[in-house]
């Protein structure tokens, strides 16, 4: 799957653009490697390079990455419907 770009502003107006992929396999430590599995899930990735996961589905995306928007003072430009 392609990187999607979404576009986010913030108080004084200023554009950032963040990235979201698919991730179709990684590997989630547990206590230890023992209890470690492999998930599917989300990842994106802020202006400043810092990159995130989220496990799931879009469902489980969308909360996760307006909270993480919300968190640098920022609201979105781009739907995530």
């Amino acid at each position: 799957m392609k990187t999607i770009q979404i576009r986010l502003k913030d108080s004084d107006g200023a554009i950032y653009k963040w990235s979201i992929k698919w991730i179709e396999s990684a590997f989630v430590c547990g206590e230890s490697l023992k209890n470690g599995r492999r998930v599917k899930g989300w990842e994106y990735t802020s202006h400043d390079g810092v990159q995130r996961f989220a496990e799931g589905n879009w469902r489980d995306l969308v909360p996760a990455f307006k909270l993480t928007a919300s968190n640098y003072g920022f609201e979105l430009c781009s739907e995530l419907s």
